[in-house]
């Protein structure tokens, strides 16, 4: 952990001035391999900074530094608080967490996965390149990537003395193109766990050289309303940008959430649940502290269909009269703002194969670019289908591609909710099941 003293950094804040002072620290160590269909570049990165936050009053300044010398992490607190003391007061300010610590969550870290090297990175990666032409004579991989990184974070307060916390995090992606007299297709495959042992580089490079080529001549989907099932890994996507500026205290307080004094009403189907999974640590943004030193818990947030809660920091929930909720983001150079850590849409009962039976005419989608330019102030959720299959009699058909879905969030996910699955798939800072739902527009 940290070499420098951070409750002397905190005194050193305050023995400058300031009322109230923070330092946070964080190191990040990765370990990077691309290949296209050849190794093509390993690289080796390892960057640390401090994040020095202080108040004066009611005045608050954040200066970040990722130089841990020990004269510019001075000159990072002796601008902290000047600026501080040149910043207009804000009224809602209350104080910094008033004290600080972690919550017990096991699985963050890997030792193994923590002491790999180069070498062994790239045979982890070489292994899954290898193993695309395995999957099918006509795949070849044509682009790909390794990524083992090592976190250690600590943080102090004027309140409390310093906590510290390590995670290891490993995502691997392949890519495999298929090639017959028809035309040509990509498909990707990819897995992000706490564990290089969790990644069995070999099936998922095997997995992106079988799908590839199911998509060979892949037909435009048929314009009009569909019941649709989407792939687990999109219900993450759609989750991701639909619920987490909604969800967040800060959004709601600036009047940029449609969910603002909704807690208490049904939002969505009573078939969903979702919880923010903070302190469940195979999740990859899970952790035991937020960046503000906070313990992290598991919040219910929709129960049922219900909106239950927001998520919150230390500031958006002293404007409540509350307690944050352990749910701080932060840069080394920004103030701490409320996010979800893990949003998780709890399990249904159903398997992928009753779920095609019961939709019965329209389409499952794998996978999806541009959910991103979705509006979640509106709810409009939309997505260009890069790879889907027709339904046909309740069965898996021909494959298709290339249209634009677009439906009501709140409606895909409250009145026309079908089904959810069973299993779960997790990815980045979201885990969900396979959705089934109806009256969606396919255009384009």
């Amino acid at each position: 952990m940290p070499n420098l003293d951070l409750e002397g950094i905190v005194a050193r804040a305050e023995a400058l001035g300031a009322s109230e002072a923070e330092v946070y620290f964080k190191r990040l160590r990765t370990i990077t391999v691309r290949f296209t269909d050849r190794l093509e570049s390993v690289t080796v990165n390892s960057t640390s900074g401090y994040g020095v936050r202080v108040a004066v009053g009611r005045r608050i300044a954040v200066v970040g530094v990722e130089d841990v010398a020990r004269e510019s992490l001075e000159d990072a607190v002796r601008s902290a608080v000047a600026i501080a003391k040149a910043t207009p007061e804000d009224e809602k300010w209350v104080s910094l967490p008033r004290s600080i610590s972690a919550s017990s969550v096991e699985g963050c870290f890997c030792s193994k996965t923590a002491s790999i090297g180069s070498d062994e990175a790239v045979e982890i990666a070489l292994e899954a390149m290898h193993s695309v032409s395995e999957g099918s004579s006509i795949s070849r991989p044509v682009r790909g990537g390794l990524e083992v990184a090592v976190l250690e974070a600590a943080i102090a307060n004027s309140y409390s003395q310093p906590i510290s916390r390590m995670e290891t995090v490993t995502d691997l992606y392949v890519t495999a193109k298929a090639e017959d007299p028809s035309g040509s297709v990509t498909f990707t495959r990819f897995k992000i766990c706490r564990s290089i042992d969790e990644l069995n580089a070999r099936s998922l490079g095997m997995e992106a050289g079988v799908e590839a080529p199911r998509f060979l001549g892949a037909k435009r989907m048929e314009e009009g309303v569909a019941r649709i099932i989407l792939h687990p890994e999109v219900v993450c996507s759609m989750l991701e940008v639909m619920l987490s500026q909604p969800l967040s205290a800060e959004a709601v307080q600036k009047g940029r959430s449609p969910l603002t004094g909704k807690i208490g009403q049904v939002i969505l189907s009573e078939k969903v649940t979702i919880v923010d999974e903070g302190a469940v640590g195979r999740w990859v943004r899970a952790r035991s502290f937020d960046d503000e030193g906070v313990a992290t818990r598991n919040n219910v947030l929709i129960d049922r269909g219900i909106l239950k809660s927001f998520v919150y920091d230390t500031y958006t929930a002293f404007v409540e009269g509350r307690e944050s909720t352990g749910n701080a983001w932060r840069g080394l150079s920004s103030i701490p703002r409320p996010s979800p850590n893990v949003l998780v849409l709890k399990p249904g009962d159903s398997t992928l194969n009753e779920m095609i039976c019961e939709v019965r005419e329209g389409y499952y989608i794998v996978s999806t670019i541009g959910e991103w330019l979705s509006n979640p102030i509106s709810g409009l959720m939309q997505a260009t289908v890069t790879h889907a299959y027709r339904i046909r009699g309740g069965e898996l058909a021909e494959p298709v591609k290339g249209s634009v879905i677009t439906a009501d969030f709140y409606e895909a996910f409250g009145r026309n909710l079908l089904m959810i699955g069973r299993d779960l798939t997790a990815f980045r800072s979201s885990v969900a099941p396979a959705v089934a739902m109806e009256n969606v527009k396919v255009s384009g």
